[in-house]
Order: C-alpha cells, then structure tokens, then sequence
C-alpha cells in the first residue's frame, strides 16, 4: 500500500482528503497540531494514523515521510492573531519550507500544497502574499510540484457555502468564489496517478 502524509490533515480541507484518500486505497498519515477531528467519519478515523506535532517545533513527525509517495500539505490559516503567534508568515510561509526540506531530505517524490487564488477582499492580501511566497519556495525544490489554488472551498458541511455553490452552478457567474472539496480531492488523486 503506498503511504501518504497529509500535513493539517485534521482540518476542513485536509480531513476530506484524507478520506477521499483512503477510499482509494492509500496508506493515510494525517500529521497536526490538534490529532483526531470532527470532520472525519467513525470508519475512516479507525484507518488513518493521527499525528500530533508542530511541524515547526517537533521532529518526531519527520520519521513518517520516509517512504512515501507524497507529502500534502494543507496547513493554513485564513486569519492571523499575531498576539498568539499565529501569522501567515508562520503558518503558511515557514510550514511550507519546514516540510519541503524534509520532504527533500527524505526524497519524497511528490508535493502536493493547497495554495489559494487571490482574493478579491483587501484584507487578504497579506494571506494571498504568504501562499505566494510559499509557492516560489517549493517551485525551487527537486519534487514533482502540484499547487491547488482553490475558490471558497464548500463541502455538506458547510449548508450555507453549499448553497451559494449551487446558486453559482445554476445562474452560470462568469467567475467563480465557489469550489466544492471534491474538486480538490480529485485534483490530488489525478496527479498522484502521474508518473513523476
């Protein structure tokens, strides 16, 4: 069975991935600060092996990529507290580099970062500037890169985004806010099939 490890993969984004890998027969590693989650079903939960670590502080999450296929990271934030330390510089910038180095480190031989498209709200400039910054850094390194810059990511979970997802579908807008989750997961799945 050929292992993947899902950085952030207890949260919104990383939890239905790690699903939509499980259901198509990988090995799930899901490394995080928080281990189990709400989000995961009961049967998935029993077959994914929950991490807990900060990628920046911790080490002992870096043993898990030796042999594997790829690393995901879906790690983020979409606001920053600075006075708790949680800034995109560090959640989303240094996490990236973190993990890229051990993944080099380890020759995983595929990336996979969930990245995001601009937003058209200036209060996120910053956040879009810090996923920038993040993809260049990866864009440098020796593994098979695929970035995934989503729309407002909806999923059953959020009923109020899934209704505004559908609304979009049917009235045809020109440009997109909404993505459904499985778009991203069967992004993911379609380059995990390529051949490095």
């Amino acid at each position: 069975m050929q292992k993947i490890v899902v950085f952030g993969g207890t949260g919104y984004i990383g939890s239905s991935l790690c699903e939509a890998l499980l259901k198509s027969g990988y090995e799930v590693i899901s490394i995080s600060q928080s281990g189990k989650n709400k989000y995961l079903s009961d049967t998935a939960g029993k077959h994914i092996c929950f991490i807990r670590a900060n990628v920046l502080s911790d080490t002992h999450w870096q043993e898990n990529l030796n042999g594997c296929i790829a690393v995901v990271n879906s790690i983020g934030i979409l606001f920053q507290n600075k006075k708790t330390g949680k800034t995109y510089k560090r959640l989303i910038t240094d996490v990236s580099e973190k993990i890229a180095q051990v993944a080099v480190d380890k020759s995983v031989p595929k990336f996979i970062h969930i990245s995001a498209i601009k937003p058209p709200f200036l209060m996120l400039q910053s956040y879009h500037h810090h996923k920038q910054l993040a993809e260049e850094y990866l864009s440098k390194q020796s593994f098979s890169l695929q970035i995934i810059r989503p729309h407002i990511v909806v999923s059953p979970q959020k009923p109020l985004l899934l209704l505004l997802y559908k609304m979009q579908e049917l009235l045809h807008f020109s440009f997109k806010y909404f993505e459904s989750i499985d778009s991203i997961n069967q992004q993911v799945l379609r380059f995990l099939k390529k051949t490095p």
